[in-house]
């Protein structure tokens, strides 16, 4: 059963490199799914939106470009499970990125999409689009996935493969230039239509020369019933309403009722007898969602207001009176001058001033 979830494995590195950012482990582990008996089972998969917003803290407590990258680089060989193990014991190099591909579901939300693609006679493309797509999450989950599919073909061949090409959705970090040399590859796209990476023909065709041909074909056959029979998390159900709810802010009473398998008044008959209100949890995602869009410029107030699921600018201005009595523009000033204070510099010798 995977339905919106990810590996256990992922959460768990995702959750660890969190904690050693600084994040308040209680604000993490009262995530849906996230409590450490639940990531202590090696088999268990976690809600996609609980791994979404350890990605987007992260991204707050260390915004430098390159973490994503970093994190993928000093995860050991096996820290993803089985998918490590089933990709890099492959023919080729072209091979392990073609399996990496075909077996994401181990590691990754099925909605994760992804493509092989040989492009002419001198280059290969793999392509990766993925359910974490938050605009604060997004980059370091981009890089962290495009790093893990390059350093697994490196491990295979290895070897010190050099893309043509490195391409992400998200828009071009300050200080981005530095990571060409980090990701030795010879360009860096940013603003692209797809997360990609575009190796050399020779370099696809490689051979890994350390790799057990017949326990990658044993670990691959066994990949479909292992999936299948993948248990989620078992949260109670006020936690899977609120796990939901986090993934979709903009959601209808009766669409959320529907997910849940229950009609809207027995939805709210529950949600009153756990001590809340529809009203109540909507807001409470609504708001955080509406501060975490406030913080990007180029994002309207109107523009706020439909992602959170408001009619216009209007609705939102007087719900943000109900929460706090303060505008979304004077909200968005204040959010600014705290992001300037606690921004940090790159002083240009790898040290960091705050």
């Amino acid at each position: 059963m995977t339905g919106s979830t990810v590996g256990v494995h992922v959460a768990r590195l995702v959750h660890e490199q969190v904690l050693l950012a600084g994040i308040d482990r209680a604000e993490v582990d009262r995530l849906p799914g996230i409590a450490p008996s639940a990531l202590s089972d090696e088999l268990v998969r976690v809600p996609t939106g609980s791994v979404a917003r350890m990605w987007e803290l992260l991204a707050w407590a260390a915004p430098e470009a390159g973490t994503g990258l970093r994190i993928a680089d000093e995860a050991s060989l096996g820290a993803l499970g089985i998918w490590d193990y089933l990709a890099v014991h492959s023919r080729t190099v072209g091979e392990v990125l073609r399996n990496a591909l075909r077996h994401r579901t181990v590691v990754a939300d099925p909605d994760t999409n992804v493509a092989y693609t040989v492009n002419d006679d001198e280059s290969v493309t793999v392509r990766w689009r993925g359910a974490i797509e938050w605009t604060d999450a997004a980059a370091l989950n981009h890089e962290f996935v495009l790093g893990r599919l390059l350093g697994s073909a490196r491990h295979a061949a290895a070897a010190p493969l050099v893309p043509l090409r490195v391409s992400f959705t998200h828009r071009a970090p300050e200080h981005h230039r530095r990571l060409t040399g980090e990701w030795n590859a010879a360009e860096l796209e940013f603003d692209a239509p797809d997360c990609s990476i575009t190796l050399s023909a020779a370099d696809a065709a490689l051979a890994t020369p350390g790799a057990d041909l017949r326990l990658g074909e044993l670990l691959r056959g066994s990949m479909a019933v292992i999936v299948a029979s993948a248990p989620s998390t078992v949260l109670p159900w006020l936690d899977r309403f609120r796990g939901r709810l986090a993934e979709t802010p903009a959601v209808s009473l009766d669409a959320m009722a529907t997910a849940m398998a229950m009609s809207g008044r027995t939805l709210q008959r529950r949600l009153a007898e756990a001590g809340t209100s529809w009203r109540e949890e909507a807001d409470r995602v609504r708001y955080e969602h509406a501060l975490r869009l406030l913080r990007h410029d180029e994002l309207t107030v109107q523009s706020v207001a439909t992602r959170v699921g408001f009619t216009d600018a209007r609705a939102l201005r007087k719900a943000f009176r109900r929460w706090g009595g303060t505008a979304p523009a004077a909200v968005r000033a204040t959010l600014a001058r705290v992001d300037r204070t606690v921004s940090r510099v790159d002083l240009g010798d790898g040290r960091r001033a705050s």
